[in-house]
C-alpha cells in the first residue's frame, strides 16, 4: 500500500489506522460499482442510495478522493463519487482513517481514498465481464458490461478498459396532494376554481435515481531507460441521471396568475430531476532513480467534472407553461477542475531511513454558468512537506512529517503528523497516531450566486445583496486534529486449530470551524463557520480461519459524534455500522459467502428531533470456476436476502435483490 505514506509499505507497518480492500473481497460483494463494494465491507458508512462516503463520523467532503495517486474532482458534496466507479476498474482500495493534510494538504480534514485500477502487464491479456440484476419485483434492473485489454513488453506496457452501466430507478407510486400559494394564502385547486391545476397527482416517485453510465481509462507505462520510467493515464466518464419525486417543502412557480396578476406557486408538487454529468481526468508523471538512494517523481493531473442539473414540473401544462422545459425552475451548470503538480524527492540512504521532501500546487476553477454575476472563481494552493520514516529498531518504526501550505485566500496553514508502531511478538502490534487536518473554504461558498434544487437562493460570504439583506462576512479553514491508538496481529493455528487476525483501535478526532450551508438573516442561505465537533470511536477487525475451508470475519464501528457546543448528536452520523461474514469453500471452485451487514440509529436534523431507523440486512453471494474453464468465473447472489425495510434508512434501498455475473479472461 502507499496511501499513508505515498511509498509502499506493508500494513503491518503502518501507525495510521488503516483499511486495504482487496480484489477477493471486492469480487466476492458481487457488487457493480465501487459504493456497493465498500457498503458490504464496512469500516467505513456508505448509506443506501450511496450518495455519501464516510470515514469515521466525517462529511463526504471532508476527505480526499483519489485514483492510483491522483485526485479525481465532482461536486462541492462529493456526491455520488463512487458510484460513479465500476468495479471492474479496481485492483484494491486503501482507506486511510484520520487526517492527512501532511501528504495531501487541504481537504483531508478525515481522511484518504484511494482507489487503485489494475496495472498493465507484459504480454497480452483480456477480460471481459457482465453484472446483472433485478429486485423482487421485476424493477430496479442493472446491466454493467465492460472489456479491458492489456499488452505489452519489458519497455511498453498498455491497458484500457471500457465499459457501461444501466439502472433503473428504484421506485413507488405516492400521491401528491396539490396546494396552491398566491401570496400568503394557500387552498386546494378546487377550491380557487379557475384554474387547470388538480387536486391529486398520481407519481412512480424515485426512491433511487435512473442512470446511465459510460467509461473509458487508458493506461500507458513506458521505460525510457532502467532509471527512467513515464506514465501517462486518461479516463472519461458520462453519467446521466433521472429522479421523479415530490417537492413537499418549497413553493414551486407556476405560470399562473391571480386577478390582482400575481404569480400563483404550487407545494407538494410532481417534478423531475435530470442530472448530465460528464468528468475527463489527465495524468501524466516522470519518475527518475537518480542514484543508488535517491529517487525523484514529477506528476501533473488534470481533472474537470461537468454537471447540468434540470428540475421540471412533471403536470407543466396543467400548470400553465407552454412547454417543459419553461417549467425549470432548479437550474445548475457547473464546472469543476482541478490542476495538480507534485514533485517529490525520496531519500533512502538504508533499510532504516527513508526521507521524503515534496512541493505541491493545486489549481482550481469553479464556474457556475446558470450565476449571472462572477461565474468562474479561481483558488490555487501551494504546499511543502517533509516527511522521514525511521525504523528505530527492528521493531519500532517511527514516522513523522511537516507541511505548510500556503493559498489564494490569504490564509496559511501548517498542519503535523507523527506516529509509532511497535511489533512486541509476531502475533501482537501496538501503535499510536497524531494527525492534523485542513481545508480552505471552496470557492463557491465565497461567491456563489444562484438557486439549488429546491428553488432557494444561496449567496456565497463575499457575495452582496441588498435586497434580501445580504453583508459580506468572513470564512475561516476548516480544522481538525486526530489521536488514534491501536492493537493488532495474527495468531497462527497448530494444526487444524484456527488462526485469528485482529485489531482492536480508539480514536478521537477534533473539527473547529466547520463549514455548512445555513439560513442567513434574510431569505436565503449562505455559507458560515457554524460547528465544532468531536468524534470518538472504537473499531474492531477479526478474522478466524476454521479446518473445512470455512472463515468468519467481523468489521464494526461505534461512533460518539456530538456538536461541542450543543452537546447533540452530529446529523447522518450513525452511532453503529458493521458487517460479519460466514464464509465457506465447500469445494476448491465454489465460494459461498453470508453477510449480515448493519448499521445503527443516525439524526436527520441538528435539534436531534427526527431519527434514521437501524437495520440489518442479510446477503448471500456465490462465486464458481468451473474446473474446465479455468479462465471462467460466474458469480450469483441475493442482496436483502430477508427483504428487509424502513422508511428512512433504508428508502432507497430496492429490497430483495438478485444478481448474477460472469467474467472470462483470455
Amino acid at each position: 500500500m502507499t496511501a499513508p505514506t505515498r511509498s509502499p509499505r506493508t500494513l503491518s507497518r503502518s501507525t495510521v489506522g488503516m483499511q486495504v480492500v482487496t480484489p477477493e473481497q471486492i469480487r466476492r460483494t458481487g457488487a457493480s460499482t465501487l459504493d456497493e463494494a465498500l457498503m458490504k465491507i464496512a469500516g467505513i458508512y456508505v448509506p443506501a442510495d450511496g450518495d455519501r462516503v464516510s470515514i469515521r463520523g466525517a462529511r463526504t467532503q471532508d476527505a480526499v478522493f483519489l485514483v492510483n495517486g491522483r485526485r479525481i474532482t465532482g461536486t462541492s458534496g462529493r456526491g455520488d463519487a463512487f458510484s460513479r466507479i465500476p468495479v471492474q476498474q479496481v485492483e484494491w482500495v486503501e482507506i486511510v482513517k484520520g487526517p492527512g493534510s501532511v501528504l495531501y494538504g487541504s481537504d483531508a480534514l478525515g481522511g484518504v481514498i484511494n482507489v487503485v485500477t489494475r496495472s498493465p502487464q507484459e504480454g497480452f491479456s483480456a477480460a471481459l465481464d457482465v453484472n446483472a440484476g433485478l429486485n423482487g419485483v421485476a424493477e430496479g434492473g442493472l446491466l454493467a458490461p465492460s472489456a479491458t485489454f492489456s499488452a505489452g513488453d519489458r519497455d511498453t506496457r498498455w491497458r484500457i478498459t471500457a465499459g457501461a452501466l444501466s439502472r433503473d430507478a428504484h421506485s413507488e407510486e405516492a400521491l401528491a396532494r396539490i396546494r396552491v400559494k398566491t401570496g400568503e394564502t394557500l387552498q386546494t385547486p378546487s377550491q380557487l376554481g379557475n384554474t387547470g391545476i388538480r387536486d391529486t397527482y398520481s407519481l412512480e416517485e424515485d426512491h433511487r435515481a435512473s442512470a446511465d453510465q459510460h467509461h473509458l481509462q487508458a493506461h500507458l507505462e513506458h521505460w525510457v531507460s532502467d532509471r527512467v520510467r513515464v506514465g501517462l493515464e486518461a479516463g472519461l466518464l458520462g453519467d446521466d441521471r433521472e429522479r421523479r419525486f415530490i417537492q413537499t417543502d418549497l413553493p414551486v412557480p407556476t405560470a399562473e396568475t391571480d386577478e390582482e396578476g400575481r404569480l400563483r406557486s404550487t407545494l407538494n408538487t410532481p417534478v423531475r430531476q435530470v442530472e448530465d454529468s460528464r468528468r475527463r481526468d489527465l495524468s501524466a508523471r516522470v519518475d527518475w532513480m537518480a542514484g543508488e538512494a535517491l529517487e525523484l517523481s514529477y506528476r501533473v493531473d488534470r481533472s474537470r467534472f461537468r454537471m447540468d442539473r434540470h428540475v421540471y414540473v412533471v403536470p407543466w401544462q396543467d400548470m400553465g407553461f407552454a412547454r417543459q422545459s419553461d417549467s425549470d425552475f432548479g437550474t445548475r451548470r457547473v464546472t469543476f477542475t482541478d490542476e495538480t503538480h507534485d514533485l517529490m524527492a525520496t531519500w533512502s540512504p538504508g533499510p532504516d531511513h527513508r526521507l521524503q521532501v515534496g512541493v505541491q500546487h493545486l489549481d482550481r476553477e469553479y464556474e457556475d454558468r446558470a450565476q449571472a454575476r462572477d461565474p468562474v472563481t479561481r483558488q490555487w494552493l501551494t504546499g511543502v512537506f517533509v516527511q522521514h520514516q525511521w525504523a528505530v529498531t527492528p521493531h519500532t518504526d517511527l514516522i513523522y512529517g511537516v507541511r505548510h501550505d500556503d493559498t489564494s485566500e490569504a490564509v496559511d496553514n501548517t498542519a503535523l503528523q507523527a506516529g509509532v508502531v511497535h511489533r512486541l511478538t509476531p502475533g501482537l502490534r501496538l501503535r499510536a497516531h497524531y494527525a492534523e487536518g485542513f481545508k480552505i473554504p471552496e470557492a463557491r461558498s465565497y461567491t456563489v450566486y444562484t438557486r439549488d434544487p429546491r428553488g432557494r437562493l444561496v449567496l456565497g460570504s463575499d457575495v452582496v445583496e441588498p435586497a434580501v439583506g445580504k453583508q459580506a462576512h468572513e470564512l475561516d479553514p476548516e480544522r481538525s486534529r486526530t489521536l488514534d491508538l491501536g492493537i493488532s496481529g495474527h495468531v497462527a493455528g497448530a494444526a487444524r486449530a484456527p488462526g485469528l487476525t485482529y485489531e482492536v483501535g480508539v480514536f478521537e478526532t477534533r473539527y473547529d470551524d466547520l463549514i455548512a450551508k445555513t439560513r442567513g438573516d434574510g431569505d436565503y442561505l449562505t455559507f458560515k463557520n457554524i460547528q465544532d465537533a468531536r468524534i470518538r470511536g472504537l473499531e474492531t477487525v477479526l478474522r478466524l480461519d476454521l479446518p473445512h475451508r470455512v472463515r468468519l470475519g467481523l468489521n464494526a464501528t461505534w461512533l460518539e459524534a456530538v456538536d461541542r457546543e450543543t452537546d447533540r448528536e452530529l446529523t447522518q452520523t450513525p452511532d453503529f455500522i458493521g458487517v460479519a461474514r460466514l464464509g465457506w469453500a465447500p469445494t476448491p471452485h465454489l465460494d459461498l459467502d453470508l453477510r449480515l451487514r448493519g448499521q445503527g440509529e443516525r439524526y436527520v436534523d441538528a435539534a436531534n428531533t427526527e431519527r434514521d431507523q437501524a437495520y440489518a440486512l442479510m446477503d448471500l453471494a456465490a462465486v464458481y470456476r468451473p474446473p474446465r474453464w479455468q479462465d471462467l468465473s460466474l458469480r450469483a447472489g441475493i442482496d436483502n436476502l430477508m427483504d428487509r425495510g424502513n422508511d428512512t434508512s433504508l428508502y432507497a434501498d430496492p429490497g430483495r435483490f438478485f444478481r448474477v455475473g460472469a467474467r472470462y479472461r483470455f
